[in-house]
């Protein structure tokens, strides 16, 4: 018998949620199922999951959260999750630290499966249940942590995206495979601290400077310095960088780092721009940050 045969592939966007601490040996039953009772109504109550018709959302449980598969647009599960914490927070501000309900939520678009389980009701399986259970795996409280399949997707939608939705560093997955995370965070909604769980994990930035170190040059760089302010010695700076491509095939990124003397979680407070001259456009671009320990 041909087992393939029997199953169906299609792409879905993912939204998977556990709630952290639920595991606590401290923890009773009664509470443990009371978190898990709220979790579930305040999910049902947010629009992005109640617009959804029943014949477009894949439901799997997970005992102490679940993943929903949306079949359509990308925006659902990115939706779904900040509606989500707006209700959690309103939810946790009345009750005891015992009695709050936290979360964290991994998001994905990628590919899944449809097949029949023992009792033969619908069931899915696949890899990107599979991703988005791993980006989940690495959040803390309030985490809201997205593959960059489903980030680029959603970051070239608009703007607003562009500004919620934010890199944080390499992770390792099983088997050796690297991928960048991203973090979603707003007023409101998500985590602006960096996840700790895989940040100690070696990134692929240094493989892939060295080897772009030998196909990408720098003609010349100009350094401008200003005092702001004297007697505090502020200053500016701007440095500006030609970067000349001496290899025989075209290349669309060049990674650059940058090191300071300042603890910031997010590139966009560095106010670094990038002049695309084709386009005659500057942007932010992937530049790889290290802070200080």
């Amino acid at each position: 018998m041909d087992f393939t045969a029997k199953l169906k592939l299609i792409h879905a966007n993912f939204f998977f949620v556990d709630i952290v601490g639920l595991s606590d040996t401290t923890m009773s039953t009664k509470t443990q199922i009371k978190k898990i009772e709220t979790l579930n109504q305040l999910m049902s109550e947010c629009h992005a999951f109640k617009s959804v018709p029943s014949e477009s959302l894949l439901l799997l449980p997970t005992g102490d959260g679940c993943c929903l598969g949306f079949l359509q647009g990308p925006e659902l599960p990115l939706l779904l999750a900040i509606e989500l914490h707006e209700k959690l927070a309103v939810y946790n501000k009345a009750k005891i630290p015992s009695e709050t309900v936290r979360v964290r939520i991994g998001l994905h678009s990628g590919n899944c499966f449809l097949v029949d389980d023992v009792l033969g009701n619908r069931n899915t399986w696949g890899p990107g249940i599979i991703y988005a259970r791993r980006v989940m795996d690495f959040g803390d409280d309030a985490h809201i942590l997205m593959t960059p399949t489903m980030a680029g997707d959603l970051r070239s939608l608009s703007d607003e995206y562009r500004q919620i939705i934010h890199p944080v560093h390499d992770v390792i997955l099983k088997h050796g495979f690297t991928m960048l995370l991203y973090s979603v965070f707003g007023d409101g909604f998500g985590n602006k601290k960096h996840p700790q769980k895989g940040a100690d994990t070696r990134s692929r930035y240094g493989e892939e400077t060295l080897r772009l170190q030998k196909t990408t040059l720098y003609p010349s760089v100009t350094v401008d310095l200003s005092v702001i302010d004297p007697k505090k010695m502020r200053v500016q700076h701007k440095r500006t960088y030609e970067v000349a491509n001496t290899s025989n095939e075209p290349i669309k990124n060049v990674l650059h780092g940058v090191a300071m003397d300042v603890d910031v979680e997010d590139i966009n407070d560095l106010n670094i721009q990038v002049y695309d001259e084709k386009n005659r456009e500057c942007k932010i671009t992937s530049i790889n940050v290290d802070k200080p320990d």
